[in-house]
């Protein structure tokens, strides 16, 4: 991060600070018995900092066999909806100085 304007480098520092909120983990079968696919849907927020960066809800949703393997990649989903908007912002953070 060295390389980056003081703006960027700032905003990226920010979103690695902390540890997102979880805000609602469901868990859902959608059929009966054991072999049955279960559906997670999980909601996060950023880190609890003040301002806008510390606001808003980021949605992940799986399905599968498999619980766990469905909670991760939901939660990863909701992350990565996280990390795009701070990314967009770095970037526009970026492109404003360059201006």
């Amino acid at each position: 991060m060295g390389g980056l304007p003081a703006g960027p480098r700032q905003a990226l520092a920010g979103v690695l600070d902390g540890q997102p909120r979880l805000l609602g983990f469901d868990i859902h079968a959608l059929g009966e018995g054991s072999d049955t696919v279960g559906e997670v849907k999980v909601r996060i927020a950023p880190p609890a900092l003040e301002g806008a960066r510390g606001s808003g809800e980021y949605l992940g949703e799986a399905r599968g066999d498999s619980i766990v393997a469905a909670s991760i990649d939901a939660y990863l989903q909701a992350l990565n909806a996280l990390l795009a908007e701070e990314r967009n912002k770095v970037e526009a953070i970026m492109a404003a100085a360059r201006s």
